[in-house]
């Protein structure tokens, strides 16, 4: 059961990742936000969306 939610995210990052390439454009992660700053587009990281993504991971694969 496990596993399977593992393949499906791999496999939604994968497709998500092929079609922003298609139109010219880099895939951002869910807990990733494009800005700008002085030297051009930066992409930032939200440690906190991530923190959580991780925890939630981790109980769900100890849970399971």
């Amino acid at each position: 059961m496990t596993l399977s939610f593992l393949l499906i995210s791999v496999f939604h990052f994968i497709i998500s990742a092929i079609k922003m390439k298609a139109k010219g454009e880099k895939y951002l992660f869910p807990w990733q936000t494009k800005g700008e700053s002085n030297f051009g587009d930066v992409v930032y990281t939200d440690k906190n969306l991530l923190v959580w993504i991780i925890i939630g991971g981790v109980l769900e694969f100890v849970g399971a």
